[in-house]
């Protein structure tokens, strides 16, 4: 038993050399192996792009030693699909060795299989470019006191977007990446991104325009005597709300709530959303850069006139 343990440090070093040879040995040995890689690029003619989503993957089996098999960044990479021969149209292109390429193997592995799918249908299309103008998606929420006086239009106000021809023609504008600007006091500017349009291979630039925010002290006016409008009346029938009118107080620039007019104020009733007895909810409606701050009933009775 004592022998077992002679020169134990010296048996634990010679297996671990061994082991470690052993290692070396094996990973050094060439292999082939069947997975599953993404498919990252698509060749084509410079002046052509692809109408719709290639192939997501492939199943293919490649050679390389077994220490470059271990290593996962070429994985990740995937493989490149040489279509370059394509003209604008549908096709169906069988998948090979000649056309398919691994796109980080460099020269340590090599692709010797495509297992599936045979062939991949693509849908080539003409490469062109269109003027879209932008439309900010922006909520404000001023602070007490503070209402929003305007909001500027995008520099630049337009932007280009480079696509598959047949679907440029599809999109109206491009939004901005809506953002919730709450607690405004001061004056601000920023730069907003831009929502990507949906489909392969589209592309914009620029892709963040500016925007200006312009915020000021809010004044407060008293509205006397607006119409309650009553509406989802049953046909034949007049119906009227009991009160007939009320006050409503608002906030908002002082330039622009000076000059407002009571007609610019609506207050409705819905009819249908009366209960039993005849009550129901009031809605004032005002333009976007006033808030209702009160009013005086915010319920009355709907009567039969």
């Amino acid at each position: 038993m004592k022998s077992l343990f002679n020169n134990l440090s010296m048996k634990i070093i010679a297996l671990l050399l061994g082991l470690l040879l052993w290692f070396h040995v094996a990973t050094e040995k060439t292999y082939k192996y069947q997975l599953s890689l993404p498919v990252s690029d698509i060749q084509l003619d410079e002046e052509f792009t692809l109408k719709q989503d290639p192939p997501d993957s492939i199943q293919a089996v490649v050679s390389a030693s077994g220490k470059s098999l271990l290593r996962s960044q070429w994985r990740n990479e995937g493989v490149r699909i040489s279509a370059i021969q394509l003209k604008p149209g549908r096709h169906d292109l069988s998948l090979s060795t000649a056309n398919t390429f691994l796109v980080g193997g460099g020269n340590v592995m090599s692709l010797q299989e495509v297992v599936s799918p045979a062939t991949v249908k693509l849908e080539v299309d003409t490469k062109a470019e269109a003027v879209v103008p932008v439309t900010v998606d922006l909520i404000t929420m001023p602070d007490e006191g503070y209402a929003v006086k305007a909001v500027s239009d995008p520099d630049p106000p337009e932007v280009t977007l480079v696509g598959p021809r047949s679907r440029l023609s599809s999109f109206r504008t491009v939004l901005t990446e809506q953002k919730e600007l709450s607690g405004l006091r001061n004056n601000l500017q920023l730069t907003v991104g831009l929502v990507k349009p949906a489909g392969y291979n589209i592309t914009l630039y620029p892709d963040s325009v500016t925007v200006s925010v312009e915020v000021v002290p809010v004044q407060t006016r008293v509205f006397e005597n607006v119409p309650i409008v009553v509406f989802n009346v049953p046909a034949g029938q007049l119906m009227v709300a009991r009160p007939d009118t009320l006050s409503v107080i608002l906030t908002g620039p002082p330039a622009a709530i000076g000059s407002l007019s009571v007609t610019a104020l609506v207050a409705t009733v819905d009819y249908a959303g009366a209960d039993a007895e005849g009550w129901t909810a009031v809605t004032v409606d005002c333009p976007s850069i006033f808030r209702v701050k009160s009013a005086s009933v915010d319920s009355v009775y709907i009567v039969t006139q």
